[in-house]
């Protein structure tokens, strides 16, 4: 059994370790929130109405890559941000 002198001793090791401890779980907790804010994706239908395109349009936007779709079973499917991206291009060069 230790003794007081010795377990007094042992508290800077502890406040340590009790401090990595404490950023271990604030990271996680980082990370856990930052997975829970992944860019969400959406389908072909809400593509053609976000960029308010045609479906001939959206085909020939993807035939040239000025769009990526993710090719999973059940349909084509995007990332938010890469539309938002897309939509600022069309803006930026006056089509939309």
């Amino acid at each position: 059994m230790r003794t007081i002198l010795e377990m007094i001793q042992l508290i800077p090791q502890m406040c340590t370790l009790l401090q990595n401890i404490l950023n271990i779980l604030q990271n996680g907790i980082y990370l856990l929130t930052e997975q829970q804010e992944s860019p969400q994706t959406v389908n072909r239908q809400e593509v053609l109405n976000y960029l308010q395109i045609s479906n001939s349009t959206y085909k020939r936007k993807v035939a040239s890559g000025e769009l990526k779709p993710m090719k999973l079973p059940g349909g084509d499917r995007y990332h938010l941000a890469d539309l938002i991206k897309q939509m600022e291009e069309s803006r930026r060069r006056g089509r939309l």
